[in-house]
């Protein structure tokens, strides 16, 4: 079940609209007719979508951002996670985004150089160095 309110459906719906037009995208029919195929599932203005199942209730996001290039030497490398409660993966979103600016205390930097890498439904712990390889014998 999706977490999503109708206007964060429309949100989704206006981010692909846009992506459509992207230069880097112009040209590739096949993946502007997969984002438009994608668009008509959820409506433009988030209907279609938001009536197939969204649930009202708060979730837990956990929020995966790239740090911006001016407050790392290992742009790209490096990178800050955030577990969010909230009903929307787009507040959600912004929360992770407001919540590292605010940790890197740059009043100046602007939220859209803040980069998202993945969003989690639910609240994903870090793993990375305590797996175990099993073996085959």
């Amino acid at each position: 079940m999706t977490n999503l309110s109708k206007s964060d459906w429309a949100e989704v719906y206006n981010a692909l609209l846009s992506k459509t037009t992207s230069p880097a995208v112009v040209g590739d029919k096949k993946w502007i007719a997969q984002l438009e195929s994608i668009m008509r599932r959820i409506g433009p203005d988030g209907t279609r979508a938001f009536k197939k199942g969204v649930s009202p209730e708060p979730g837990h996001w956990t929020v995966v951002l790239l740090l911006p290039d001016t407050h790392t030497d290992n742009y790209g490398q490096d990178t800050a996670v955030y577990v969010i409660k909230n009903d929307s993966m787009v507040k959600a979103v912004e929360l992770a985004r407001f919540k590292l600016k605010r940790r890197l205390k740059d009043p100046d930097l602007d939220m859209d150089n803040i980069f998202v890498i993945s969003v989690f439904s639910g609240e994903h712990k870090d793993k990375v160095g305590k797996w175990l390889r099993k073996t085959t014998s």
